[in-house]
């Protein structure tokens, strides 16, 4: 394979522009030009590769839209001088996110700096996905294998849904409300330039977002080695898929937007799907035999449950940005701590597989450790690969759940939802009243998906009015639309970006 250079510099004319391209005005590092990188196979491979690469940057989903900020908003962490959190709501990054303070005068703009980082290193990495579907469209595919032009370009119009979705939970209004459906704060990007794209609104991105998936979908479903069987020469396509946006990362995204969406007998059918394709794949859930392997430390190797994911992103730095947040040192700034009061009885049984996996230690010190990495170097070889759940089995379970109930029987929600309590010795929740099991689904959210980034979009889904305190032993915060909705960077509103 010939060197392909895709690590670019910055174009300097690109800092001269303000608004309408802010979002691009510190490009990649993966950014793509043309000449050169698309010539050959191995050039769309690295310019795919560099996609995820960027999905990976600390400012997306290496952090602050997994384990940090968006975490935070979930309600699921606490700090170590939690009663510190609402007295000064506006003097810092952890403070804000937790009491929903999104003013720009927040004290150092740490606020500001996460939510315009996490809006930067998405359209970036939205940006890289258009630049190489783009190319990939226009290729002659003579010059892949036969089936590969078509996982690239699946996987990139996945890609580039699965991050504008997040965009849309993230920025829009809750979709529940009269302002989700109205509001247009964010666009739908599907070129690499700097021209001004309007916003949409939800109803029109989640078209947009739904069509690339539909695209998606075909391109995989015969081509993806984990749903076709298909063999390749091509190293990149021999590696371990679940690493990536495959056929079933496919199907996972569209029964989380249709969900999203309201939709929920096709939320059902996708979940179901790829619960039903699970076990072939080796995707199961973890076990206690699981967490009998240990490192030196006696830590559990396993406590990400890497054998649960239907795609994970590989994270490098993952260990270094676990290590600036998620910590037992006795400081003010070691902030990720799990309220030692409250985070027990989230959960309905003492005995659940993910209070032993996910926590560590008790008390003031009590922190979750879901995805701590190995600390001596010794250790490295018995730990997974660093990467963070993007989609997941569990969460099938819960969609399929909640699809279940609304579109086709109480006895069906129950039995999925009994499966994922029961794999995680938990209490089995047996009511067949339909908001009762609404609300234990809701509940099981914030049980299963805490540190992924994906509680507060779950209570945002439903527009809860609601949210219990996670940084005290007592207490509720109530929601509003303003609460639920970050502002977009002050850099697009200084462009014109207005709603």
């Amino acid at each position: 394979m010939k060197k392909i250079c895709v690590l670019l510099t910055i174009t300097f004319g690109l800092l001269l522009f303000s608004s309408c391209g802010d979002w691009l005005d510190v490009l990649p590092k993966s950014q793509m030009t043309e000449e050169g990188i698309f010539d050959n196979e191995d050039g769309y491979y690295s310019a795919l590769a560099g996609i995820y690469v960027k999905m990976a940057d600390k400012s997306a989903y290496g952090k602050h839209m997994t384990v940090s900020s968006v975490e935070i908003m979930g309600q699921t962490l606490s700090m170590f001088q939690a009663s510190f959190i609402e007295p000064y709501y506006d003097q810092g990054w952890f403070n804000g996110l937790a009491t929903y303070y999104y003013e720009r005068t927040t004290r150092y703009n740490q606020v500001e700096d996460a939510i315009t980082g996490m809006w930067k290193a998405s359209y970036n990495a939205i940006a890289n996905a258009n630049e190489l579907i783009a190319n990939l469209e226009k290729q002659d595919p003579s010059i892949f294998e036969e089936g590969a032009r078509d996982v690239v370009l699946g996987e990139a119009l996945a890609l580039r849904a699965y991050i504008h979705f997040d965009m849309l939970r993230l920025f829009q209004p809750p979709y529940l409300t009269e302002e989700g459906k109205t509001q247009k704060r964010i666009p739908y990007k599907t070129d690499f330039g700097m021209e001004f794209t309007p916003s949409s609104s939800s109803d029109e991105i989640l078209g947009y977002l739904i069509g690339d998936l539909e695209r998606a979908e075909k391109l995989l479903k015969d081509t993806d080695p984990i749903s076709s069987g298909k063999t390749y020469n091509t190293t990149v396509l021999k590696s371990e898929r679940k690493y990536k946006m495959n056929y079933y990362a496919v199907k996972s995204l569209q029964a989380r937007v249709y969900l999203f969406k309201g939709e929920y007998k096709a939320a059902y059918d996708a979940a179901m799907e790829v619960i039903g394709a699970a076990e072939n794949l080796g995707i199961r859930f973890l076990t206690n035999e699981d967490l009998g392997s240990t490192d030196s430390g006696n830590n559990y190797v396993n406590r990400s449950c890497p054998m649960e994911n239907i795609f994970g992103l590989l994270v490098d730095e993952l260990g270094d940005y676990i290590e600036e947040d998620h910590t037992t040192g006795n400081s003010y700034y070691e902030r990720f701590r799990l309220q030692s009061t409250r985070y027990p009885k989230f959960y309905s049984s003492t005995g659940d597989i993910r209070i032993t996996a996910w926590k560590k230690g008790s008390g003031s010190r009590m922190y979750l450790a879901k995805y701590e990495r190995p600390t001596l170097k010794k250790d490295l070889a018995l730990f997974p690969r660093p990467v963070v759940s993007m989609l997941k089995l569990g969460e099938m379970y819960l969609i399929a759940a909640e699809g279940a109930v609304e579109s086709v029987s109480t006895g069906e929600a129950i039995r999925l939802l009994n499966i994922l309590q029961q794999s995680r010795n938990g209490g089995i929740f047996t009511s067949d009243d339909k908001e009762a099991i609404i609300s234990e689904i809701l509940k099981e959210y914030r049980r299963e998906m805490i540190g992924d980034g994906q509680v507060f979009y779950a209570y945002k889904r439903r527009n809860v009015p609601e949210i219990e305190k996670g940084y005290a032993t007592s207490g509720v915060i109530t929601m509003s639309v303003e609460k639920y909705t970050p502002d977009i960077p002050t850099t697009e509103f200084d462009g014109g970006r207005t709603y």
